[in-house]
């Protein structure tokens, strides 16, 4: 299984590597999977399960993934894994290890669980209030069997640190999908506004010490502008648009997480740096999708700087470069690729604004028949490999709807809920607890400062806060656009 896997991690391997990979794992889940399942330790059973989840995640099977990495998930849950008081004592050293390795394969189970379901938009295996079990600690390999463990100090960064704040990263993003996957949820109340800005914190607080780790001496494996693009998924979590939020700090948030994302994917992808796993190929459709909904749902004159036609030229030539080189190994992905093509030729990319009426009618009324119709034949299958209802949601709009010509004077619900944020943050009597009081007949209201990471566990300063400080921190500093 170790040989079927690390062919495939090497990006420059040739795509006919996956025979030889696939070769591989038949023979292990043929002769040697029934050997380690019947092994009477638990953590060699999850550990196989991982195993089987990251060959899954290069398999052009969207239920091949979502069932492998929900199974190892589910492992984990039957093993209790998850909880703490589960754990044996740690009065030897090898309970000590024990109980690290226990940590470990239950934080890699969660990481793949929490991968796919953020990209495919489906709900979680376990939901985080049911997670006792604290992280792994920060400790190289040799350390864990010395006798008693030797704790390092905070700021000496190990061969696991990247993986412990990835880690951290995960927790923040199952938040997110924790509130905005609700059956109720309404990014148009005011305690969405609120929550959110608590979010936008712990991921502000998660990019600093991104920072700090990358310019320490320690050992980092991975580039900081590769685990970014992971931190603009988050914020393209945060603000997904729709036509009546794409006006305001959604839409312009949105639009520059994009951006950034199939950029700095396009300068990997080109340098033979990444792999080619299958949920890449959804995860760079899915957000070209959202970048080019932006575009379609925007009025010029209600158009930010983001929407520089530089900037957004290049991106649908890296987004449409990124799809075409997954079509390569993949047949199954070139509907994705026909489809944002096509989207990306009609949906106008540049436009004027008018000279003087603001309710002007765009160049483009909509979407031409012809092109809607080759795009809606293709939508069964988009719709079977990618799975998230936002995508599909936004590919139907542009298909099926005129395009928005104007909002009126910008007063969305959702504007008028972020305008509203400043008072009710300086209004501390709606800060006492850790949900906003109910109201008979109000919006749902989101819980507010979860601990879900340990570092994060308030947000201090909340009466000095307004929404103009949140500046969009999603930009790589010294990062050039190709």
């Amino acid at each position: 299984m170790l040989f079927a896997v690390s062919l495939l991690l090497d990006p420059k391997n040739p795509s006919t590597v996956s025979y030889a990979s696939q070769n591989f794992y038949d023979q292990a889940v043929v002769h040697y999977l029934p050997l380690v399942l019947r092994h009477p330790n638990r953590l060699r059973h999850v550990q196989a399960y991982l195993m089987m989840s990251m060959h899954s995640l290069f398999s052009p099977s969207t239920e091949q993934i979502s069932l492998m990495t929900s199974a190892a998930m589910r492992y984990c849950v039957v093993s209790k894994f998850h909880l703490v008081e589960s754990e044996p004592e740690p009065q030897t050293a090898a309970a000590q290890v024990d109980i690290q390795m226990r940590r470990r394969a239950f934080w890699a189970a969660y990481s793949f669980d929490r991968l796919a379901c953020g990209v495919l938009g489906i709900p979680y295996s376990i939901p985080d209030d049911s997670v006792t079990v604290p992280l792994f600690e920060d400790l190289d390999d040799e350390l864990l069997v010395e006798d008693p463990i030797q704790y390092r100090e905070p700021l000496v960064f190990t061969t696991v640190s990247w993986a412990l704040h990835r880690e951290r990263l995960f927790l923040i993003q199952s938040e997110i999908l924790n509130v905005t996957s609700r059956s109720d949820f309404s990014p148009d109340s005011e305690s969405f506004t609120i929550w959110r800005a608590s979010v936008l914190s712990k991921l502000e607080n998660w990019r600093l010490k991104l920072s700090k780790a990358s310019t320490s001496e320690g050992r980092h494996p991975v580039d900081e502008r590769l685990i970014l693009i992971t931190y603009n998924l988050s914020l393209l979590l945060l603000h997904k648009p729709t036509k009546a939020n794409v006006c305001g700090q959604t839409g312009d948030w949105a639009l520059r997480a994009s951006l950034q994302i199939i950029m700095i994917f396009r300068k990997f992808q080109s340098g033979k740096k990444i792999p080619h796993p299958w949920l890449g190929l959804i995860n760079q459709f899915s957000v070209g999708i959202t970048m080019l909904y932006c575009l379609w749902a925007t009025p010029p004159q209600s158009r930010s700087e983001a929407y520089n036609s530089k900037n957004i030229f290049q991106a649908v030539r890296c987004c449409s470069n990124n799809l075409a080189v997954f079509a390569e190994r993949w047949e199954q992905a070139r509907d994705l690729v026909d489809v944002f093509e096509l989207l990306a030729t009609e949906v106008p990319l540049v436009e004027d604004i008018p000279a003087n009426d603001n309710h002007n009618p765009r160049p483009v009324k909509r979407i031409r028949v012809e092109i809607a119709d080759e795009i809606l034949g293709k939508l069964p299958n988009v719709q079977s490999v990618v799975l998230n209802g936002d995508t599909y949601r936004m590919i139907k709009e542009m298909i099926s709807d005129d395009l928005p010509t104007h909002v009126d004077d910008q007063k969305t619900p959702a504007t008028e809920a972020g305008r509203g944020l400043e008072n009710s943050i300086n209004n501390r009597s709606m800060l006492t607890g850790h949900v906003l009081p109910n109201e008979p007949n109000s919006s749902p209201e989101y819980p507010l400062f979860g601990s879900y990471v340990p570092e994060v566990q308030s947000v201090p300063h909340w009466e000095n806060i307004s929404l103009q400080s949140f500046k969009f921190p999603g930009n790589v500093q010294g990062y050039e656009p190709l």
